[in-house]
């Protein structure tokens, strides 16, 4: 993993000096909003691209802002987008880092959980040949997201707990199919929380949406009007699931991958740690049983999003949870050997 990290940071370097084709999947894509955003203001009307169009009304702004923000230091797209990915790597080890001292993981455990998620081989091509910058974005701050609900599984939401709207926000005004299965995982907190505490997380969700309504509200009626009948956001599970090739694939690996250390974590777990552990992984159990039945398709919403999303929240989970499988059985090594 640590090869492929470097092998990662080496071919991107061409991004300070060429300007990424159509070959490199949606960054030449990416790339242009943030000079748009610049030239024309959020929301703005861009005249010269595709016949002109609304800026952001199509998808989220926040990497166009982070983008925005590299550029008064760089003042050059080329070294603002690699500096972007450098970054983006690095606030995804810091919220891995947070997760691991939460749940006491080694300095091994930590490099290994940074390296075999962002740098495995369905990440890197997903995200690099495919040009994916704001949904490893997304990614990279869902570990901050991860780490407050774990760290309020076995705690009561005290007053740092409003930390969760803001992080959930960033993610909805970063990438849309992180922030969907985002909510899976708040979905995990809510389940075993007392009746108080789930109104506390009620409100939290409210004043995420309250708080991002200025770019989600024209999303949502440009959403309902134009993009769904003309397939902007219709592609997700139909095509990618719905096909016997994809029984054998990577997204069935990844499915059984959460389910049998889910399986295997519960079954170790159950006389160590709290007994929340089975509500709180329940639904994503279910997700999860979704998406390998293809009844997600059935689910509105949940079929819009593409395969390689819910591929990345099993793989992250899963990897999770493995370190915790071996950290439990290592503590109990000495009453073994005695």
């Amino acid at each position: 993993f640590s090869f492929i990290m470097f092998y990662v940071l080496a071919i991107s370097a061409y991004l300070l000096k060429y300007l990424p084709l159509r070959s490199a999947g949606d960054l030449s894509t990416y790339i242009p909003m943030i000079h748009f955003l610049r030239e024309y203001g959020f929301h703005g009307l861009v005249p010269n691209w595709y016949n002109g169009f609304i800026l952001f009304e199509f998808y989220p702004p926040g990497f166009s802002f982070f983008g925005l923000l590299l550029h008064f230091i760089t003042n050059n797209y080329g070294i603002l987008i690699y500096l972007a990915l450098i970054l983006i790597y690095i606030i995804g080890f810091i919220g891995i880092y947070l997760i691991s001292r939460e749940q006491k993981f080694s300095w091994v455990e930590t490099s290994f959980f940074f390296l075999a998620f962002f740098f495995n081989y369905a990440t890197v091509v997903y995200v690099i040949r495919l040009g994916r910058f704001p949904e490893l974005l997304g990614w990279s701050i869902f570990t901050f997201f991860f780490f407050l609900m774990l760290h309020y599984k076995n705690r009561s939401l005290g007053r740092f707990s409003i930390a969760i709207p803001v992080v959930l926000g960033i993610i909805m005004l970063v990438n849309v199919y992180v922030f969907m299965l985002s909510l899976t995982l708040l979905a995990c907190l809510f389940v075993i929380k007392s009746r108080k505490e789930k109104w506390i997380l009620l409100l939290y969700g409210a004043t995420t949406a309250a708080a991002t309504s200025f770019w989600w509200y024209p999303f949502i009626k440009i959403f309902a009007g134009v993009l769904f009948d003309s397939g902007f956001y219709k592609w997700g599970v139909a095509r990618e699931l719905l096909s016997w090739n994809s029984i054998i694939s990577s997204n069935t690996a990844f499915g059984l991958l959460f389910i049998i250390a889910f399986l295997v974590y519960i079954a170790e777990n159950n006389a160590d740690e709290n007994k929340n552990d089975f509500g709180f992984y329940l639904p994503l159990f279910i997700l999860d049983f979704l998406v390998l039945t293809r009844l997600v398709y059935f689910v509105p919403i949940l079929r819009n999003i593409p395969t390689t999303p819910y591929n990345l929240l099993f793989l992250f989970v899963s990897i999770f949870l493995l370190i915790k499988i071996i950290n439990v059985k290592i503590r109990r090594l000495p009453v073994f050997l005695n």
